[in-house]
């Protein structure tokens, strides 16, 4: 019987769907395009690279990890379309993910397959001088800092 078709790509949103960067900045999402056929059943896990690498030291394996917490994927449109896409939101800037997919094909072959790659990091502002505002109506110099936030400083 055919081996599973399933190949997994990992890559910064803004490269997958650019029309929609804006809204899903690549330091806050993880993007990753999955392309086969003939898919019969999926599961899926996310979780930090170092994480999962500190389960697989420990003896587990990726299969033992998709038991355990891999969630259901439904994988029609891979069929239909011949791929697909999946992303996260919300996650911390620079850091590294992996992806572990298992498929079975219709034949009832199996796959385990991972993808990984790394968040973004924070956009801050241009280095150079805080930007610097005076609000008149408590006397206080607001600075910008690009590293700290806003902090405020009373002017005497």
């Amino acid at each position: 019987a055919p081996e599973v078709d399933l190949e997994l790509e990992w890559m910064p949103f803004s490269v997958g769907m650019p029309d929609y960067a804006s809204s899903y900045p690549d330091h806050s999402t993880w993007y990753c395009e999955m392309y086969g056929s003939e898919i019969k059943a999926m599961k899926y896990y996310l979780n930090t690279t170092a994480a999962i690498d500190g389960v697989l030291a420990q003896g587990a394996t990726l299969e033992d990890i998709i038991a355990a917490y891999g969630k259901e994927y439904d994988p029609s449109y891979i069929n239909a379309d011949g791929w697909d896409y999946i992303f996260f939101t919300e996650m911390p800037a620079e850091t590294s993910f992996t992806l572990i997919i298992w498929a079975e094909n219709t034949y009832g072959n199996t796959v385990t397959l991972t993808a990984s790659g790394a968040t973004a990091a924070a956009p801050s502002a241009k280095k150079g001088n805080a930007k610097l505002s005076w609000d008149h109506s408590n006397g206080r110099q607001i600075a910008f800092n690009p590293n700290k936030g806003i902090s405020f400083s009373t002017i005497k």
